[in-house]
């Protein structure tokens, strides 16, 4: 099982990319990535509460299993 601990991003500008884990090829979604690093991200704004929901909607499976990894490292 990989840990995702070598990650780089992979692209020219911070909107055209992805964060991608080079043990395992997986794209991270930049929220998720902020989440899992404690970071701060726009959607963690409160006024964006909406539009995080319906980003963590579109999550694919191992996109979501990282975000709730995240959110249960912090509760």
């Amino acid at each position: 099982m990989c840990g995702h601990k070598n990650i780089r991003f992979e692209g020219m500008f911070s909107m055209i990319g992805s964060y991608v884990c080079q043990d395992c090829k997986l794209k991270i979604e930049p929220f998720v990535l902020h989440a899992l690093e404690n970071q701060p991200h726009i959607l963690f704004n409160p006024e964006y509460k909406k539009e995080l929901q319906e980003s963590i909607d579109r999550l694919n499976p191992e996109n979501l299993k990282l975000w709730n990894k995240a959110i249960n490292k912090y509760e």
